[in-house]
């Protein structure tokens, strides 16, 4: 069964940090379209994330040097301070959201996604 993916936004390295295979943060400016994104979804499971080389907190590097989709982020919190603001999330790596799993993304579904705003998977 294909699926469509919408309602994601792209961050790129220092933009986001996994802390695990269930946690990660974002960090983006205030006043920043794609952090007002973030607000406006921060209930449900709708939101996805297209993510490339992210900073890792952990051992083991499970992303790296590549684009990445992790879908149905929850959002946990968030702070501020006068430069950033940092919204937690929580997601599960290993399994699927709607039969859709985190994964690497090819070049072609990225430039697929930035041109028609979803991605059929």
């Amino acid at each position: 069964m294909r699926r469509e993916i919408k309602n994601f936004i792209f961050l790129t390295r220092h933009e986001i940090t996994i802390h695990g295979k269930f946690f990660l943060t974002v960090h983006l400016p205030p006043g920043c379209s794609r952090q007002e994104a973030l607000d406006r979804h921060r209930t449900g499971k709708n939101l996805h994330l297209v993510v490339y080389d992210p900073v890792m907190r952990h051992p083991s590097s499970i992303m790296s040097k590549s684009w990445y989709l992790i879908p149905g982020v929850r959002y946990s919190g968030r702070a501020a301070n006068r430069n950033l603001i940092h919204t937690s999330f929580s997601y599960d790596y290993g399994n699927a959201l709607d039969g859709v799993r985190t994964r690497a993304l090819t070049r072609t579904e990225v430039d697929f996604m930035r041109e028609h705003n979803y991605l059929e998977i």
